[in-house]
């Protein structure tokens, strides 16, 4: 601890003597000589703490005030060492004091003491020696005074106050306070350090001697303007004013706040500063409107993806009605035959039938539901493709108008790789509806599926893993796309249907693509066009046992031709009428009839579907009609047909799908012109 008037430490010393030692010491102090009792009454009267020691450093006195300052009693510090009241630090200081009041040395300084409960108490202490007759030193006698709220309260002003001065030091402008007749008061250069000389060099002198009206015409009388209008308003007032400078004239913006009584606070900033906060915002500003046009668009495509795979539900709905109905003819065929067969007769092959039925329905339930998901996932196993093919087909077979074919070519062997059923299948569908649509008045659409093997070449080209891969191929003869047609077929919103196509087609193709490792790729010239999507194949394909065909038994029997591209439905309608009495030669369609026909077969009455690819129901009837033969005909429809009506001249006997054993059994008898051999 240093000595007078230095810093703020702490003292205390050791209970020596009695409580009437101050007296006799204050009694006979200077020249003055007091009755103990009235020097006690002086010192309890004190506001501030009186302490007296004697020679050996023993407290001897203390008034009331002091034993308060310090948490105790007057009796209890008279019992302890003056030390009890101070820090290790203090300790070490009071000794040396002590050594000065021993050389009669007077003084006054600050220090700290600590009270019995462990609070500090900074205190003002003027203390000196006392002597006795002799001369000697006889113990010394302090006033002592709490100063520890007046001390904090100078530290917390000092900290703000440093505070203040590091906020204005790093503001990043100048900052100044000004009064009405725009004198500068005070002056923070704030981070202009390179000019703080010149900034500092204003404080005392007004707006006008810093900025003369002979060099900065109206550049004073703004800023007195503006004092006057910000003390007036009680708000901030900015102006803008340019002053010469090195480098040309420099343009700044200042803003003048109310600070107290007919005081502002102007705070200037270089305009190139704020020009370039404005341009970052305005960046920024163009940057979010960017972003949120990005976010519309991609939610226009989410929609439009959405209006495309309603669209495509469209497409399928009328082969999933040909379907449905199809599937409940094959149940009720099955079921007739069952309710009409022998009892010794095992009926668990119709029922397996049954079952079969039933099992398709359910995939083309599982086949709408997944074309319909909305929710962006990709859920993948392995399939295989020809049947995925296969099964799609089947029911977009049946969009194609009068004139229009869909021809399906697979290898013989399985073609699997790990896809997204639903998925790919609305891609395919794109591919197939935009070929039909490309095709005009008539045409072909044929889609084929590959298994082959990637070189690494052709596949850098294709952007894919070399090894093996199955392609779908979409192919039609259509007019074909020019060069810029083909570059942009696949990106968002380009179409060349006008106002019949969204644009998203492709581009949901090549999105499929792109999930499942593949990659799309074009082909067109004036014969057409073929759209191919690779993806990547799971396993060897394998190739299945050859299918097995059924030839009808020669018999005295009337003979049914019957015609149907749907092999459950013709497996159905053929065990049905095996049952009531007839010999059945099956065709898978129109054109294996004409074949079965010109190579002599004779029905007694041909059964045919409507709807069917190559040769058509209508169709098939006029040609045999042509050849001359005049047998009946009979057509299955699940629709009210066109084609029915566009073909009056080959009129036959109609058959709605679904229907029962009766209603076949009665159309045909008519048909024959008598009835079957069961009924």
């Amino acid at each position: 601890m240093n000595d007078a008037t230095t810093s703020h430490d702490e003292w205390s010393v050791r209970p020596s003597g009695g409580p009437n030692g101050a007296a006799e010491h204050l009694g006979h102090m200077g020249h003055v000589s007091l009755h103990p009792q009235r020097a006690n009454e002086i010192v309890e009267m004190a506001a501030d703490g009186i302490w007296v020691i004697d020679r050996d450093g023993a407290t001897t006195y203390v008034n009331s005030a002091m034993a308060s300052m310090l948490g105790t009693t007057p009796e209890e510090m008279c019992q302890r060492s003056i030390e009890d009241f101070m820090d290790d630090e203090s300790v070490v200081r009071s000794r040396v004091l002590l050594e000065r009041r021993r050389a009669g040395i007077h003084e006054s300084f600050h220090f700290r003491l600590r009270r019995l409960d462990g609070r500090e108490v900074r205190t003002f202490v003027s203390t000196r020696p006392m002597l006795d007759a002799s001369g000697d030193y006889d113990g010394a006698v302090s006033w002592v005074t709490d100063v520890t709220a007046r001390l904090d309260a100078a530290d917390r002003l000092a900290h703000s106050e440093a505070h203040l001065r590091g906020l204005l030091a790093a503001f990043p402008d100048p900052v100044f306070r000004m009064d009405t007749a725009g004198t500068f008061l005070e002056v923070h250069a704030g981070s202009a350090r390179g000019r703080a000389g010149d900034l500092e060099s204003r404080t005392g002198r007004t707006v006008r001697e810093v900025f003369p009206p002979s060099i900065f015409p109206d550049v004073a009388q703004r800023h007195l303007t503006a004092i006057s209008q910000a003390l007036r308003f009680d708000h901030t007032t900015t102006i803008d004013y340019e002053v010469p400078a090195v480098d040309g004239m420099r343009a700044y913006e200042a803003r003048f706040s109310p600070t107290g009584k007919d005081q502002v606070g102007p705070r200037p900033r270089d305009a190139r500063r704020s020009r370039r906060a404005a341009e970052a915002r305005h960046g920024f500003e163009r940057e979010l409107q960017r972003r949120q046009a990005a976010e519309e668009r991609l939610e226009i495509e989410r929609e439009l993806e959405r209006a495309s795979r309603l669209e495509a539900m469209g497409h399928l709905a009328g082969g999933v009605a040909h379907d449905v109905n199809n599937l409940l003819g094959v149940i009720a065929n099955y079921a007739s035959a069952i309710e009409t067969s022998d009892p010794s007769v095992a009926v668990r092959a119709d029922l397996a039938e049954i079952r079969r039925a039933v099992e398709r329905g359910a995939a083309l339930t599982r086949r709408l539901l997944l074309v319909g998901r909305s929710d962006g996932t990709v859920e993948r196993h392995e399939r295989d493709v020809v049947e995925l093919v296969a099964e799609l087909t089947s029911s977009l077979r049946h969009s194609f108008g009068q004139g229009k074919e869909l021809v399906v070519l697979a290898p013989r062997g399985r073609c699997e790789a790990s896809i997204d059923h639903g998925r790919l299948e609305q891609a395919v569908m794109n591919l197939v509806v935009n070929a039909r649509d490309a095709l005009g008045a008539c045409g072909r659409v044929t889609v084929s599926v590959d298994r082959e093997v990637l070189g690494t070449e052709r596949a850098e080209q294709l952007g894919m893993v070399a090894g093996e891969a199955v392609v779908i191929r979409v192919a039609d003869d259509g007019h074909g796309m020019d060069d810029e047609v083909r570059e942009r077929a696949f990106r968002p919103f380009f179409t060349t249907k006008a106002e019949q196509g969204t644009g998203i087609g492709l581009t949901v193709v090549k999105h499929v693509a792109d999930e499942h490792g593949g990659a799309t790729e074009v082909v067109s010239s004036d014969a057409g066009t073929v759209v191919s999507i690779w993806l990547p194949a799971a396993s060897p394909a394998r190739r299945p046992s050859a299918p097995q065909v059924l030839a009808p038994v020669d018999s005295d029997r009337p003979v049914v031709l019957l015609v149907d591209d749907d092999d459950d439905v013709r497996r159905s309608t053929a065990r049905l009428l095996d049952q009531m009495g007839a010999d059945v030669i099956e065709a898978a369609d129109g054109a294996d009839a004409l074949r079965l026909l010109g190579a002599g077969t004779t029905p007694d009455v041909v059964v045919t579907d409507v709807r069917m690819p190559k040769v058509s129901g209508p169709e098939l009837a006029r040609r045999v009609r042509a050849e001359g033969n005049e047998v009946p005909v009979v057509y299955v429809t699940g629709y009210a047909d066109d084609l029915l009506r566009s073909a009056p001249e080959v009129a036959g006997a109609l058959l709605t799908k679904p229907y029962d054993a009766r209603r076949l059994a009665r159309v045909l008898e008519g048909a024959l012109g008598a009835p079957l051999a069961s009924h």
